[in-house]
């Protein structure tokens, strides 16, 4: 790099040719990274800087400059290209060092802003088949969001928020398969991670807030018919940290269409702050 100029010195064998200008982003450039960009199997080059990025496509060796990618006023600190909406095209991540991660997709359209400590990435923690967003602080590792996005009336499937560790240090995961939709009969809840055979209660209901209240002091608004509570066990062999499981198949309700379920696990296991573990939270929004 040098001011705003992205400059590359071609390989040849035993030497490097003269660097030569490929590209500019028209401000200072803070930070880049080189990758696939439009799936068309050749490395193309990113560059960030000036609260915007630029996508240098490698076309037959020309470098073809994309319209600018506006990512907001922030200090980047990282960057990279992910598909997070699993559409087949990956998206522009950047991580700031206010905590804020802005996702842009590289084609055009508005960008998403996540707020996330320090620095954050997309990866596949879960294993569902979708990216999440995990954001690694001071000794702190927090599951941020995942999500699937397939076809717009596939319904949608959102992880969101930090558990609370329990035996072994291990947190419960909860996530969900899709899609939501009328004729999918595979969409399921599946919680992981948690102490075997543990007492286990899933809060179901149509309002987040809800689930910032106390769970030993939620009784009246279960009575009110606001929050439901699914009382089961874990799988697994009793006392055995991270190993136990459950899951439960979403029933498509078409009065749901539209609607969006928010739910959180809460495990009870004497090696968790006040005896009580808890998953992330997630959301389903019920498609047609």
């Amino acid at each position: 790099m040098r001011g705003s100029d992205v400059l590359v010195a071609y390989s040849r064998g035993a030497g490097f040719d003269p660097e030569v200008v490929v590209g500019t982003l028209g401000e200072t450039v803070e930070l880049t990274t080189c990758a696939d960009a439009d799936g068309d199997g050749d490395v193309d080059i990113v560059l960030v800087g000036g609260g915007r990025a630029l996508v240098l496509a490698n076309v037959a060796g020309a470098w073809i400059p994309s319209a600018p990618i506006a990512i907001g006023a922030l200090e980047p600190t990282g960057v990279e290209l992910a598909d997070v909406d699993s559409d087949g095209v990956p998206e522009l991540v950047v991580a700031g060092a206010d905590g804020r991660t802005v996702v842009a997709p590289t084609s055009g359209g508005a960008a998403a802003c996540y707020w996330a400590p320090r620095a954050a990435r997309f990866v596949d923690v879960d294993t569902d088949g979708d990216l999440d967003l995990v954001g690694f602080g001071d000794a702190t590792f927090e599951l941020l969001r995942g999500r699937r996005f397939a076809a717009p009336r596939d319904g949608r499937v959102v992880q969101y928020g930090a558990g609370v560790a329990g035996t072994g240090g291990f947190v419960p995961l909860l996530g969900a398969h899709g899609p939501v939709r009328l004729d999918a009969h595979d969409a399921e809840v599946v919680l992981v991670g948690a102490l075997g055979g543990a007492e286990l209660y899933v809060a179901v209901t149509t309002e987040d807030w809800i689930l910032d209240v106390d769970p030993l002091t939620v009784g009246p608004i279960v009575a009110s018919g606001a929050c439901r509570f699914l009382a089961t066990k874990a799988s697994g062999p009793v006392g055995e940290p991270g190993v136990g499981r459950w899951s439960y198949a979403i029933e498509y309700v078409p009065g749901l269409v539209g609607r969006t379920l928010h739910a959180q696990a809460f495990l009870e296991d004497r090696g968790a702050p006040g005896g009580l573990a808890r998953s992330n939270r997630i959301a389903v929004t019920y498609g047609r």
